[in-house]
């Protein structure tokens, strides 16, 4: 992001780097407090599961070292967040009424208390999804594309290189693995994975850009390697894989590029069923077993107490009690308490019912809807990053949880891709109207 200078007549307009405006440094305190999913290595009301997952509830017992360090936390990050809200209230007005898909699955998770176990979570953690999505808001309406994704460029580069806070030990060889300053790997390594998206998809400032652009990544991706997250490790491997192809096609005819995208879709379906056929050989070559540390014994012992609930739901953070409640049944089916359902569609479904997951869906169809719409007018290089965070979304919730995450960046950029893409949807229909009147 260096000096970038263009010409007007006699005069040059100097645009300054963003790393030296103070409102970026600023705004990088919220954004590390979503990139750590609200809970920083040195909490020290984690509670580690089996699996490698760090829980954290309120219903569990703090000391008033405790309370205080989190309050602390709090009012370093949550002042800034209602700062920008409030200062920009006429425009994430705006995009409230425009987005309400959006605003409506917050306030579907907030609805959630009236049957919650544990109402004080639902509360809180429904309020923070709240203010999580009005400042995906605020930043959708104040940016453009590619100074947003620029943006996320420099907090991925200082989240980089903090320094590394502690290690994590892996379920299978205690194998050492990065976790930065996030509660665990697997948060490390995805969060790692999306902030190197952008840098995919946009252009840099200066004559050093491409030196800049692959040095942030190869750095991104010495991290992603040291976290030792398989799923991180595959989410990568699929960023690259669509990266490429995107802007493979963006250099042909839109009825070329439709061609040669019908053919890869071949080639990856017969390389899917590949995987599909030999997956126990594939997972035991990444150090995984059958059953995927676990997982698909918890997500057969979750679906007995999704089905009690299949339209409401136990409420929104209301389900994973410990040894209270609905979650101690769990714990007896697999004999150990996971904390979570290890899959983004199960919690959200466990949590908020068929209707919250339903409200996810649409909004996942919309966007896709809003994409084919798009791609057919305008081949932006930056929409890629739009339809890499829905790609990575969708893979990424197979077995970890960020749908609806109240304070997970992951989730905001997914907020981020689908307002950015009903944005140009709405610009190319509003152009293919006015042509249509002209005639």
């Amino acid at each position: 992001m260096g000096m970038a200078t263009t010409l007007q007549g006699a005069r040059r307009v100097y645009i300054t780097p963003m790393w030296m405006l103070v409102g970026t440094w600023v705004l990088l305190l919220p954004m590390i407090y979503f990139a750590v999913d609200g809970i920083f290595t040195f909490d020290s009301n984690l509670v580690r599961t089996q699996s490698g997952y760090y829980q954290s509830t309120l219903l569990s017992t703090r000391s008033l070292s405790d309370r205080l360090e989190r309050v602390g936390v709090s009012m370093i990050f949550l002042p800034i967040i209602f700062y920008y809200i409030y200062k920009n209230g006429s425009k994430v007005m705006r995009a409230c009424v425009e987005e309400r898909i959006l605003l409506l699955m917050p306030i579907w998770a907030i609805i959630t208390v009236i049957w919650s176990q544990s109402p004080q979570n639902t509360v809180y953690y429904g309020l923070n999804l709240v203010l999580m999505t009005l400042f995906a808001f605020f930043l959708a309406r104040t940016f453009e594309p590619e100074r947003l994704l620029r943006f996320f460029i420099f907090c991925g580069f200082v989240l980089m290189v903090l320094p590394f806070y502690g290690t994590s030990h892996s379920v299978m060889g205690g194998v050492p693995s990065m976790q930065g300053i996030t509660a665990s790997k697997n948060l490390c390594g995805d969060v790692t994975v999306f902030f190197i998206a952008p840098a995919l998809f946009t252009k840099l400032q200066g004559g050093t850009a491409n030196i800049r652009r692959w040095l942030y990544i190869i750095l991104g991706l010495i991290e992603i390697a040291l976290t030792q997250s398989r799923t991180s490790w595959i989410l990568a491997t699929l960023l690259f894989g669509f990266a490429a192809l995107y802007l493979t096609l963006n250099k042909f005819q839109t009825r070329d590029a439709a061609a040669l995208a019908l053919f890869v879709a071949m080639v990856i379906s017969l390389v899917g069923f590949g995987i599909y056929a030999n997956y126990e050989t594939i997972l035991l070559l990444m150090g995984k077993n059958a059953t995927l540390t676990g997982r698909t014994q918890i997500w057969a012992a979750v679906m007995i107490s999704v089905l009690k609930h299949p339209i409401r739901g136990w409420g929104y953070h209301g389900f994973w009690t410990g040894l209270h409640g609905e979650s101690s049944n769990i714990a007896l089916r697999v004999n150990w308490n996971p904390g979570a359902a290890h899959s983004g569609y199960l919690d959200t479904w466990l949590e908020v019912g068929g209707i919250g997951l339903a409200l996810v869906a649409w909004s996942f169809v919309r966007a896709v809807r809003d994409a084919s719409v798009v791609l057919s007018n305008n081949r932006a290089t930056y929409l890629g990053f739009y339809i890499s965070i829905l790609f990575m979304t969708a893979v990424v919730n197979i077995d970890e949880s960020t749908l609806l995450s109240a304070s997970n960046l992951c989730w905001m950029f997914y907020l981020l891709a689908c307002m950015g893409l009903r944005f140009e949807a709405r610009e190319v229909m509003r152009g293919r109207y006015e042509a249509s009147t002209s005639q």
